[in-house]
Parts: C-alpha cells; structure tokens; sequence
C-alpha cells in the first residue's frame, strides 16, 4: 500500500496570536521576546521540553558571533544577546568579555530563557512540534501543532520560522536550496575529572589572535581551553589508521577547571529527512565514546576523565536555506558590506565545515563586521511568514559565518521585532518600512553600526 487517506477532520483553534514563533532555539527564543516586549500578543511554539536550541540541548557550550575577532575585538552582538549572556554571567553560567567566544553553562541558559520569555508575556507551549502552516493562498496563517494534548491549530497574523530547516517555509511552498554535501553534524560531549589548568586559568579572556582580516597570526589557537592539547600529527595517523573516526579539530571549552565539552564527532546527514536524523544521532554517540577513549588515552590532562554526558540533540550547521528577496553571500562578507535595511552584524569567520570527510582543523576568511539585510528573512512567494536564524537567505559561504548563537539571537530579535510591527499595523512582513525597523531595534539596544572596520582604519 503506497498511502492512504486521511479523513478529513476539525481542528480545534488553540489560540489567536499576533505572533506566532516556530521554534525555541536562539532564534526562535529572541523572536518571541522581541514580539512579546513590543507588545505583541506571541505564542511560542518547541519541540524539546527546554528552550535553547543547540546552546544547550546541542551542548554547544562556546557562543559565537559576539566579538568581532580582528583587534580591538569589538562586540557586535547586543539586545536580547547581550542581555542573555549577562543575565547568565550574574547566574554563574556564563562569561561575558572580549574572547573569540564565550562559554556557557547549558542549564543556567535553558533557565535564563525560560526566564525571559515568561517575563515578556509568551505563551510558551513545550514539547509541541508545529508540524505544517495554515496557508491561505499565498499567505501562511498559523501552524498546525501536534502534543499530548492532540492535534490542533495556533493562529496568527504573522508567522516566524526559526526552526532552523526552515521547515515551515518549505511546507508553505517557499523556494529553498539545499546543497549536495552539507556540512557534518556533531554530537556533543563533557568530560569530567579534567586535570587541565587552574579555575583562574580557564576563566581568562581568551582574544581570537587575528589582527588584519582573512589573516591568522602564526599563534593560533585551536580551541578556547588550551590546557587539553591533543598531538594533531599522532591523532591524524590514528585517524589514517581506522583507529578513531573521522573527527573534527577537536576543539575544547567550558567554564569549569574540571570539566570540559568536547566538539571533535563528525557525522554526514540530512537533518531533514528522518532516516538520516536518526542514523545521526546512533552513530554521533558511538563516535563520541569512541573518540573520549583515544583522547582519554594519548592526552595527559584527559588521563583520569570521565564520560558525563553527550547532546540531548546532535548539533546541526547546514541544512535548508531559503531563496528571500536577497541572497547574503560570501563576498558580503569580505567586502563588510553594508545595506539600507542591516537589522544587525555579523563577525564570525566564514566557517565551512569540510564535507569530503577530512579530518583535523579548517580555517578560511576572518571578515569585519558586516550588515545583514532585513530582505534575507523574506522567503519569495510566501507572505505572512519571516525566517529566522542559519536558515535566512544566504549563500554556503555567508551562511558558515552567520550560523552562529550570537549571530542566529540577532536575526531573531530583528524578526520579532518585525513581526510585531506588521501585526501592529495588520500589514505584511514585506511591507515593514526598514527605516522604521532600525529605529526600534536601535530603541532595543541593537547594534547596527560597527565601530571599528577596515574603512576607518
């Protein structure tokens, strides 16, 4: 039997909203307090029973985007991203200073989260999976939303996907790509009983080591925790030798002396489609376990570690990425380019993961900071909708330096704050004035202007 027929039945209409938010992950997190704090009525809607997305259920424990890394190091990331990670320093769960990134404690953010989207007025709905948009035509509605308590619909009059796949968009008909080979996925993981550096030494502001654009200085760190130094050579043999699986860097970090995350599996999957997901996730733990042997074995401070946990999700980079009314490419990047509808800066390097199966470390363009368009969020031939975070419009290159937590809260905050206005003024996200747009993300404390870059130099 190919398929069947559903019956066709009613769905309840759980709730009527300004704003409705798919997704609970950096993105989707910011949108909805954005929105709400605007005054909109917002409900958000996650799958996971936590909020946070891939900073904590991903274990992504190492914020990006937050400092720009060519002296002076300036920090681009503010608003609701700055007052996340402030609000987690005062809590014991976060640094907040000038390093390449920042680390964090995965519970207390799932806490500061909760926190501000409850403080803002969201109706959070937890463990609810917006399955489909509620499309009128051209024009998306709502999402259909399935949980223990069934199957029923959230209405809204504007709809932001921050899911990440860009899961709603595609379902509503928007134009997507979708590249042959996409970058690999990484389970996550935390050893405990580190005999590394001091509690003093960890805690140090690490700056990110570049002083002119696109080019490292001969010091290049590997990770943000240089106490755990694995042999790159030996652990390449190994790796030649079927020894270890194919592994990334691997790169460290972590708030505390005696524990530190682990950002080293590699594992080649389409996170959307269901078949490789899972694949994913089985094999990401068994590639995690196999790598903490060889590390527990071959590295001094790793000696007597021990196995805490992995990602309660496997950490996704690449997937899905709309077609919107501007395509942020590579070149933006490198060119610090600017727009007269920036919403926000990004900083990251353009940080391509090898798809081919390498081993080891990679290293392309350290950009300025540069503008993203409001126009990146707009799908074509879709209204009513925003996307928001590593799925906006952009090109492979463009997209490896804005896919980052810091970077993704921005682009959060701005389609909120979009989102808002336009069911404010019961007009589409397309006709929000940009103009208008700015003033209110700068009322936010968003920064769209750098202070430093090539041009004032």
């Amino acid at each position: 039997m190919d398929y069947i027929m559903e019956p066709t039945r009613r769905l309840p209409v759980l709730v009527e909203a300004d704003v409705v938010v798919a997704g609970g992950g950096p993105a989707g997190f910011a949108a909805a307090v954005a929105a709400a704090r605007r005054g909109a009525k917002t409900v958000l809607i996650e799958g996971q029973g936590f909020l946070g997305g891939m900073m904590t259920g991903g274990l992504v424990l190492t914020l990006g985007g937050y400092n720009c890394w060519i002296a002076p190091f300036e920090r681009v990331v503010t608003g609701i991203g700055g007052e996340m990670v402030q609000r987690a320093e005062e809590l014991g769960g976060a640094e907040d200073n000038e390093g390449f990134v920042l680390n964090s404690e995965p519970e207390v953010l799932k806490i500061v989260c909760d926190d501000m989207v409850l403080e803002a007025g969201v109706q959070l709905l937890l463990h609810s999976k917006a399955t489909a948009p509620y499309v009128d035509g051209s024009r998306v509605r709502g999402l259909i939303v399935e949980n223990k308590s069934g199957r029923s619909i959230v209405l809204g009059k504007v709809v932001v996907d921050a899911t990440g796949d860009a899961d709603i968009a595609a379902r509503a008909g928007a134009p997507f790509e979708k590249v042959e080979g996409l970058q690999p996925m990484t389970t996550g993981f935390i050893l405990g009983n580190v005999k590394g550096s001091s509690a003093e030494e960890v805690a140090r502001p690490m700056p990110p080591g570049y002083t002119e654009a696109g080019v490292p200085k001969k010091r290049l760190h590997r990770a943000r925790r240089v106490d755990v130094v694995p042999d790159a050579d030996a652990m390449a043999l190994a790796r030649e030798a079927g020894e270890v699986p194919v592994y990334g860097g691997p790169w460290f970090g972590g708030l505390y002396a005696d524990r530190i995350w682990v950002n080293a599996v590699r594992i080649f999957a389409d996170s959307t489609d269901a078949e490789s997901l899972t694949h994913a996730e089985v094999q990401g733990r068994r590639d995690a376990w196999a790598l903490y042997h060889y590390l527990r074995d071959n590295v001094e401070s790793l000696k007597e570690s021990t196995f805490l946990m992995t990602g309660s999700i496997i950490g996704l980079r690449e997937s899905r990425r709309i077609t919107g009314d501007y395509r942020l490419t590579g070149d933006d990047v490198r060119r610090e380019a600017r727009f007269p509808d920036g919403v926000g800066l990004g900083c990251w390097w353009t940080d391509v993961h090898p798809a081919d199966g390498r081993s080891g470390l990679h290293l392309d363009y350290i950009p300025w900071p540069y503008q993203i368009p409001y126009r990146t969020m707009l799908p074509q031939g879709v209204e009513g909708l925003l996307v928001a975070g590593r799925s906006v419009s952009a090109d492979r290159e463009a997209n490896g330096s804005l896919r980052v937590a810091g970077t993704c809260i921005m682009l959060g905050e701005a389609a909120g704050t979009a989102a808002a206005r336009a069911a404010a003024k019961d007009i589409t996200p397309r006709q929000v004035d940009a103009s208008q747009l700015q003033g209110a993300l700068r009322e936010q404390n968003v920064k769209l202007e750098p202070e430093f870059s090539s041009r004032r130099r």
